[in-house]
């Protein structure tokens, strides 16, 4: 009965209503939020009008009713068309009545259109102030007639932040320009009257001016770290955002803002969300609670279930294991009634795995078998540089009687094995980059003999990245080195007088000339040729000809110094090359091999006299490539031959 409730997809699909249910209580919690949200922002709106309506407008028009008194004023009138004393002082003081009963105004002024100032109370001016630069008179020139306000800004004597209150003052009947009067006041009065506004705990109100200056708030230090994230402010005057979390609040705060006509200030307001915007989420706890005890019966069902079938299970391992140890002969399992397909299957299983091990051993067995006998050294070692594991092939190669002997001689593998003991360092720091192939070394064996041996092995590596073993094949290589050897001598050598043939003379001029481009050393290259030497072939025959070359190659080579070179580029052509030799110097070593060579006797015929045409060049500035350099020796053996040949001049030292 468990079995069939735990396995039955119905308790899946009751699952997932139960997921719907909280889903759906989740979507009503969340619609719910929204409504005291929306309602919260509404109260907060309305709570902004009625306070611009009635603690910011009358004050606010109260200040623009003082100067529309003034202007309407007909001794004020005079005073502006044509300033006097008499009018002066009565304009004072009736300015001076007005700052009396209204301590807000800081100053009561007026200039007039050439820029000259009138102002109570009175204060000392700079001599070359001009009302017409102040920001004051360049705002009121904006609208003429209209009462403006200007932004926040210093002023002038007495470097306070003021915010003014002015009007151009025109002619009605000219439209002319009479000057414009004004009212100051003091950014501390505006923070005073909007102190008395009242805010509730937690939230803020601050008016700015439009172009982003803190003009009054009862919480200036809220509003200045407001304005220090312009881009929060920004989304929040242009309606992105209605919420914010200032730093060091502990409720997000619901923002509502205000814009004025006059003056055009923005009113920002913000007010914590009360508890009752976040009433809970009684439907989403109901689900929760729902869930949880479903959870907890599910979870209990099927651990009595999972109970029973592990120690079904426990018994069924044990007979398992029997069968997968003893193989076909083992006892068969008495397992349930109601498994026997399960019962069939993991016995066959085990059947196959006592098979796989019994395969497993055999071709261990022929793997040992294949690495004793294989023609190749198979080694293991540590990476201290001790042999743990060879094979027979290892031992014959390094002489050694049996693969024990090895092992316990060869207690230092860089010491005993290696030649150069570089070579051990160089593999181990290839083996940490994954392994290596065929790497050559000199190693020494057991009778002091070196041989050659190349080393393709890998590392077994721990978790700390150190070596653990190192395990590999060596080969001997040292029959392959000969052979290689013999064919690299037979490669630059030729084989009749043993001297450095064509090839190995051009790579040695290849370095030489290159010597001379970088360090300027200068060499002599001579061409030596055998004047006929065809017709002597033909009267004494090849093997005669060839006893004269020899016989020319030993005499040239013991003329000439252990740091020249001698080698036969052709058949009866000589190459020289004269080491740290000047131009002028190779002449005169030319005409001194001649002289020797011409005395050069043939025991086998004596009265046979041998002559000799020569070509000389040294490298130079435009000539620095050696094929040309000895095709300009060769050609000028040519020349030398076609004149005769075999003259030595008559200034031979």
């Amino acid at each position: 009965m468990l079995s069939y409730f735990c396995q039955r997809r119905s308790l899946f699909f009751f699952l997932l209503v139960l997921a719907a249910i909280l889903m759906a209580s989740i979507h009503a919690d969340q619609k719910n939020q929204q409504f005291f949200m929306d309602q919260q922002r509404r109260d907060a709106e309305i709570r902004l009008n009625i306070l611009v309506s009635t603690a910011l407008d009358a004050p606010f028009r109260q200040f623009e009713t003082i100067l529309t008194n003034l202007a309407s004023d007909r001794r004020f009138a005079a005073f502006t068309r044509n300033p006097s004393e008499k009018d002066e002082d009565f304009v004072r003081s009736l300015w001076q009545n007005i700052l009396v009963t209204h301590s807000s105004i800081h100053y009561l002024y007026f200039s007039t259109a050439d820029g000259k100032l009138f102002f109570e109370p009175e204060a000392p001016l700079p001599d070359s102030y001009d009302a017409r630069r102040r920001p004051w008179f360049r705002h009121a020139m904006l609208e003429p007639g209209t009462i403006l306000w200007t932004h926040p800004y210093m002023e002038v004597p007495t470097n306070r932040r003021v915010v003014s209150v002015v009007r151009a003052l025109t002619d009605p009947e000219s439209g002319e320009l009479l000057g414009v009067m004004g009212l100051d006041i003091l950014l501390d009065h505006l923070h005073a009257i909007a102190g008395r506004i009242p805010i509730p705990e937690g939230g803020f109100l601050g008016i700015l001016s439009s172009d982003g200056q803190l003009v009054a708030s009862p919480q200036p230090e809220i509003m200045e770290a407001l304005l220090k994230k312009p881009a929060s402010l920004v989304a929040l005057l242009r309606g992105e955002t209605d919420t914010l979390h200032l730093d060091g609040q502990a409720k997000e705060l619901i923002i509502s803002t205000r814009t004025l006509n006059q003056p055009q200030w923005r009113i920002v307001q913000g007010i914590p969300r009360s508890p009752e915007s976040c009433p809970g989420s009684p439907m989403r706890s109901t689900a929760l609670i729902l869930m949880t005890l479903l959870s907890v019966s599910y979870l209990f069902i099927h651990a009595l279930y999972y109970r029973k079938q592990r120690q079904e299970n426990r018994i069924f391992k044990s007979q398992i294991q029997t069968l997968r140890e003893q193989g076909p002969s083992a006892p068969h399992p008495a397992l349930p009634s109601d498994t026997s397909f399960t019962h069939s299957l993991c016995r066959q299983l085990a059947l196959d795995l006592y098979q796989s091990e019994q395969k497993k051993q055999e071709l261990e067995t022929e793997l040992a078998t294949f690495i004793e006998k294989a023609p190749v050294g198979v080694f293991i070692s540590t990476p201290e540089g001790r042999f743990t594991k060879v094979n027979s092939s290892m031992a014959r190669i390094l002489e050694y009687a049996s693969p024990e002997e090895l092992i316990h001689h060869v207690d230092d593998i860089p010491q005993k094995l290696y030649l150069d003991r570089q070579d051990r360092k160089i593999l181990t720091n290839r083996l940490l980059s994954g392994g290596v192939q065929e790497f050559p070394i000199r190693f020494r064996k057991k009778n002091g003999t070196i041989g050659h041996a190349s080393i393709t092995a890998y590392a077994t590596m721990g978790t700390d990245g150190r070596i653990l073993a190192i395990q590999g094949f060596f080969t001997d290589m040292t029959r392959s080195h000969q052979l290689e050897s013999h064919l690299r001598r037979l490669a630059h050598t030729d084989r009749l007088t043993g001297l450095p043939n064509r090839r190995s003379f051009m790579e040695l001029l290849a370095r030489e000339t290159g010597r001379f481009c970088r360090y300027g050393n200068s060499f002599g290259l001579i061409v030596l040729n055998v004047d006929h030497f065809r017709a002597i072939n033909a009267r004494y025959g090849h093997g005669m000809g060839d006893k004269i070359l020899c016989t020319l190659a030993d005499s040239l080579s013991q003329s000439l110094r252990s740091c020249d070179t001698l080698a036969r580029i052709d058949g009866d052509t000589f190459a020289i090359h004269l080491a740290e030799t000047s131009a002028e110097s190779s002449t005169g070593a030319a005409k001194r091999v001649l002289r020797l060579i011409s005395r050069t006797v043939i025991t086998e015929i004596p009265d046979l006299q041998l002559s000799f045409s020569s070509g000389t060049t040294s490298p130079r500035e435009t000539l620095r490539c050696p094929d040309l350099l000895l095709q300009e020796a060769e050609a000028r053996m040519y020349e030398a031959k076609k004149k005769g040949g075999g003259t030595l001049p008559s200034s031979l030292p």
